[in-house]
Parts: C-alpha cells; sequence; structure tokens
C-alpha cells in the first residue's frame, strides 16, 4: 500500500516514503537503538519491510539497499483522523485510577 511504504525513481535516483507509523516505532522493525535520522536506520527499514513487498516495489526497494544507490528517505505524516471518531468514554466502564 503506497500509503505505508511508496518508493519512485528518477534521474537522481531513489525516494523512499515510509509512514511516519514505522518512525515512532523503529526499534520494533530496524532494532533497537535505531536511528530513524540516520542511513543505517533507514536501511534496516527497508530490509525490514523488503519480504513483505511484491513486485516493482520490491525490485525498487531491493536497488535502494545495493551499494552506491541515490537514496532520499522521507517520513510521512501519519493521517490520524483515519482511526476514527473520538468517542466519548463510559465513566462506568473507563475510570482513571491514578
Amino acid at each position: 500500500d503506497d500509503r505505508n511504504v511508496l518508493v519512485e525513481e528518477s534521474a537522481g535516483g531513489l525516494k523512499v516514503t515510509m509512514t511516519e507509523l514505522f518512525q515512532m516505532y523503529i526499534g520494533d522493525f530496524a532494532g533497537e537503538g535505531a536511528d530513524a535520522n540516520s542511513e543505517d536506520g533507514q536501511r534496516n527499514m527497508i530490509k525490514w519491510v523488503l519480504p513483505w513487498a511484491r513486485g516493482q516495489k520490491r525490485d525498487l526497494l531491493s536497488k535502494a539497499l545495493e551499494d552506491g544507490a541515490r537514496l532520499t528517505f522521507v517520513w510521512d505524516p501519519y493521517n490520524w483522523e483515519t482511526n476514527g471518531p473520538e468517542i466519548p468514554l463510559d465513566s462506568r466502564i473507563y475510570s482513571p485510577t491514578l
């Protein structure tokens, strides 16, 4: 799904755009201590996504991991509105305990 992982090829190289949900939980995907803004962290995210990709997207992600690949990596802001409307909590069921 291009809303989660988008790969574009141009004369300038490859551009990989991933949802910022991956960025928020990068340690779960790219290894503990992974830095979302480092080349190693971003390459490890591509490695994690690669087995789940198909067709041209898989081919381009593989190309992005090649030595010397010109890669631009972008974290795409997540659209929280897709989660649906806010539903008021029933205080009889959900009551905070501090």
